[in-house]
């Protein structure tokens, strides 16, 4: 017996682009969207919402700066 579908063009208003923060030490998964490109200040506002809402998982010793630490890669150019 053949099955019809519903058409899924829902005529989107407007597309979000992903951005995720990873803590595999806690293993949670936080995703973020904006309707811009990722850019450098929305990183920045991101983490520093992130911060504010998420710290109190951390402990008293891991500051702001430590974890944008982990988030930056590291140069390999110390490793040639």
């Amino acid at each position: 017996m053949p099955t019809e579908a519903d058409n899924h063009n829902f005529h989107q208003k407007t597309t979000g682009t992903p951005y995720d923060i990873s803590v595999t030490e806690l293993d949670n998964l936080f995703l973020y969207f904006t309707e811009s490109k990722v850019t450098g200040d929305y990183i920045v506002g991101t983490v520093a919402d992130f911060w504010k809402s998420e710290s109190w998982q951390f402990s008293e010793n891991f500051s702001i700066s430590t974890y944008i630490e982990l988030l930056i890669p590291r140069s390999r150019s110390s490793d040639v």
